[in-house]
Formats: C-alpha cells, structure tokens, sequence
C-alpha cells in the first residue's frame, strides 16, 4: 500500500479497469476472479479514504483519474 489513501483508490480503480477488460475478452474463471478481487480491494481502499476524512468528490475524482488516460 502507498503512503496516500487516494493514491491507493486510483491504483486499485486501475486494477479493476484491466481486469474489467480481461473479463470482456475473455470471460474465464480465473480473469472473474482477478476481477472480483481488484472490486474487493477496491472497496477497502474506498472505506479506507472515507475513514481518513476524505471528501466523496475527492475518492470519486481518484477512481476516475484511472480511467482518463
């Protein structure tokens, strides 16, 4: 984990993007499970931020830094 919760909500959005695309290409057993896995993490890193103090628009703007490349 990094030193900035928000900077681990973009990492794990991030995981969950690719895993999301593995899975449209290829719906296997183990690409779901990567994927479900990367939303687990995701969810943690969220509750984490949330419980630091962070504000929703802060974590939202986060996860969605991930997806503007």
């Amino acid at each position: 984990m990094t030193e900035d919760v928000l900077d681990d909500v973009k990492v794990t959005a991030e995981r969950v993007d690719r895993f999301a695309t593995d899975v449209e290409r290829n719906g296997s057993v183990v690409n779901r499970r990567l994927w479900r896995a990367a939303l687990a993490d995701f969810r943690d890193a969220v509750r984490r931020a949330r419980a630091r103090g962070y504000e929703t628009q802060d974590i939202e703007d986060a996860s969605r830094d991930s997806r503007q490349r």
